[in-house]
């Protein structure tokens, strides 16, 4: 059968079963894209319980993004623990080294990544100067991580490191 292009109105012949599975009709893609782009489809609103959830901390109640689908604000996402807060309070032991560990990490994503030994820049890792387990569990995790306990270090140099080499 002949139909004409809803785009550009140029004839041109379509079956009849693709006839019935659609009313829209293009002579080619680059039609059915002109046409489709005319009209993008609007985002659908936030649902309300998405907006009541996530538009204020669940902890201060300060207004955020609710796009960010954050619970706490920044503030309250890292309140200072001491190590037996988190250790005993929030976490098991292993990983609440860990996470001990990922905050260091994030505190010295700031500074150049080069090693502050030998100079290796392709990859260097986080070290505690003094580490995490000398700390008594009163210590806060700011203390055990402040600027001057974090070195970047490559793995070799790491490794001389942790094992009493320099």
């Amino acid at each position: 059968m002949i139909v004409k292009c809803k785009n550009c109105g140029k004839s041109f012949n379509k079956l009849p079963s693709q006839i019935k599975r659609s009313p829209n009709h293009f002579c080619s893609r680059s039609c059915a894209i002109s046409q489709n782009n005319k009209n993008p489809r609007q985002r659908a609103k936030p649902k309300q319980s998405t907006l009541d959830k996530y538009s204020s901390c669940m902890c201060c109640g300060k207004n955020m993004d609710y796009k960010k689908r954050r619970m706490r604000c920044d503030e309250c996402s890292t309140p200072d623990y001491t190590l037996a807060e988190i250790q005993y309070d929030q976490h098991h032991a292993s990983s609440a080294w860990a996470l001990v560990r990922s905050r260091a990490r994030a505190i010295v994503k700031k500074r150049e990544q080069i090693c502050s030994k030998c100079g290796y820049d392709k990859h260097v890792e986080c070290c505690h100067a003094i580490p995490i387990s000398k700390f008594s569990l009163d210590v806060k995790v700011s203390e055990v991580n402040s600027e001057n306990n974090l070195i970047l270090l490559c793995p070799n140099c790491h490794w001389e490191y942790d094992h009493g080499y320099f």
